[in-house]
């Protein structure tokens, strides 16, 4: 009986241990792997300044947004 008890208690937190876990979204690290290769393209590091000034703002916006997405924890239902 307590073999039986053990194995269900493993099996708990196991579940809990799985539903804990964070994982990363492809499409996200994607969009932001992009938006963060396209940011440091368009900026010159001799003037410090970028090419493009507001299409390089649309850019940081969305890039921390997607960060932020990416890294946000999951909340508990």
């Amino acid at each position: 009986m307590a073999v039986i008890q053990d194995f269900l208690l493993h099996l708990e937190t196991s579940k809990k241990k799985i539903m804990n876990k964070k994982y990363l979204s492809f499409p996200l690290l994607i969009i932001a792997i992009i938006l963060g290769v396209a940011i440091f393209k368009d900026f010159n590091f001799n003037t410090l300044t970028f090419k493009n000034l507001w299409l390089d703002i649309v850019y940081i916006i969305v890039f921390i947004v997607s960060l932020f997405l990416l890294f946000k924890k999951k909340k508990a239902k």
